[in-house]
């Protein structure tokens, strides 16, 4: 067996090896995940983990809820919004459902957050940063409109 040989085997026993070890720690993360009621996903060979929040049990992705910082409720809010709901939804849904800049004040089930997702921030930053629920429900509102003057004023495309 020459050198190259030698080589070229250990390098394919070491892949192996790689993808063995990471089968299991995959296998792992679902086992613990069934036990846990955490819902794994796998997108494009990861792993994403969600939990649920609040009394309805909204699925947040675990690693941006672990980045959240308490100590402000606005931005804890607006941080919840993000890892809950698109940028296309914030901008083009309200709290109330009445467009903003409407002639005619009727409220449309199509242009509302989704009132059960909503709920659950509203409950899990109220009792995390101890704050009122008009607070939180404010700060949803600027952020629907701040992301909907985003989108018309910069029409493309941004990734955080």
């Amino acid at each position: 067996m020459s050198h190259v040989d030698k080589a070229t085997q250990t390098l394919g026993s070491d892949i192996f090896e790689s993808m063995q070890f990471r089968l299991q720690e995959l296998q792992s993360i679902l086992n613990a995940s069934a036990s846990k009621e955490v819902e794994v996903e796998m997108i494009e060979h990861s792993v994403v983990e969600k939990i649920g929040i609040g009394p309805n049990k909204t699925n947040v992705d675990r690693m941006c809820f672990k980045k959240i910082k308490w100590d402000c409720y606005s931005l804890a809010t607006r941080a919840l919004l993000d890892a809950v709901f698109d940028k296309q939804t914030l901008a083009t849904k309200t709290l109330s459902g009445i467009k903003k800049r409407s002639k005619s004040r009727i409220r449309s089930k199509e242009l509302e957050l989704d009132p059960v997702k909503v709920n659950d921030i509203v409950q899990l930053v109220k009792q995390k940063c101890n704050v009122d629920e008009w607070s939180i429900r404010r700060i949803i509102s600027i952020k629907c409109s701040d992301t909907a003057n985003t989108k018309r004023f910069n029409p493309q495309p941004s990734e955080c």
